[in-house]
């Protein structure tokens, strides 16, 4: 007979809560569910008390978030498997996966959560926790950049800007994952945003990140950036040209 997977949930919204325990218990998985919590100070003490093998943990919580806890669980060195729930969020998936934690996307649905957990049983006997949490940690704590949305904000990584291009009042933003971003920002207050020394101003319209910057065209006066399939030439001016001879570039 399969081991029974002592489980918690820990999410603030009484529905979300019954919502994976019916789940949960409708599933053809052996989950014996100890207990609820609402928020990330008592997920930790119903943790502490209840010991479970596995954690289903919603990263929007009110006060202390779902990161908060896991960073705590980690110092206390429990042995101990999260799944994260989160609702939508390009960027907290590209964290997950970076890390190579499980995380489910509200709402559930049911073979995904089926799927999660045949992974999650195939992989549990190598606990790796504390590896992954430390993955996670370095991917947030990268220089990001805020920028609004109609519903909220979202962040992306320094790291992940290629460059920008001025366009009026507006800027675009082309990033790693091949996509263009187009923000209401005039370039001047973006090169602020961006306090970072790989970010310079190849003329301009231009701010380039030199992480990309494959070679120097130099009759043509212009600087090659490169990310896997993508290329692109950026025209430099005199002074851009100066600053990047101060890099060393």
């Amino acid at each position: 007979m399969p081991t029974v997977i002592k489980t918690l949930i820990v999410d603030d919204e009484q529905d979300s809560r019954d919502s994976m325990a019916a789940l949960l218990t409708q599933s053809p998985f052996p989950f014996d569910i100890v207990g609820f919590a609402p928020g990330a100070q008592n997920g930790i003490e119903l943790i502490i008390d209840q010991q479970p093998e596995l954690v289903f943990l919603d990263i929007n919580l009110p006060g202390k978030d779902g990161f908060w806890l896991a960073q705590k669980l980690r110092k206390l060195k429990f042995p101990i498997n999260i799944i994260f729930i989160t609702a939508f969020n390009e960027y907290a998936e590209q964290a997950f996966r970076y890390a190579a934690f499980d995380f489910l996307t509200k709402p559930i649905e049911v073979h995904r959560l089926n799927e999660t957990i045949r992974r999650y049983l195939s992989e549990r006997a190598d606990n790796k926790f504390t590896e992954k949490l430390d993955r996670l940690k370095k991917f947030l704590d990268q220089k990001k950049l805020k920028i609004p949305t109609p519903d909220g904000y979202k962040l992306i990584p320094h790291d992940q800007i290629i460059y920008c291009e001025a366009d009026g009042n507006y800027t675009h933003l082309f990033l790693a994952n091949g996509i263009k971003q187009v923000i209401c920002n005039q370039m001047g207050k973006l090169e602020e945003s961006l306090d970072d020394t790989n970010f310079v101003r190849a003329n301009r319209s231009a701010l380039i990140n030199t992480m990309y910057v494959e070679e120097f065209a130099r009759r043509e006066k212009a600087i090659i950036l490169t990310d896997t399939l993508q290329k692109y030439s950026i025209k430099l001016s005199s002074s851009g040209i100066k600053k990047l001879k101060e890099l060393g570039l």
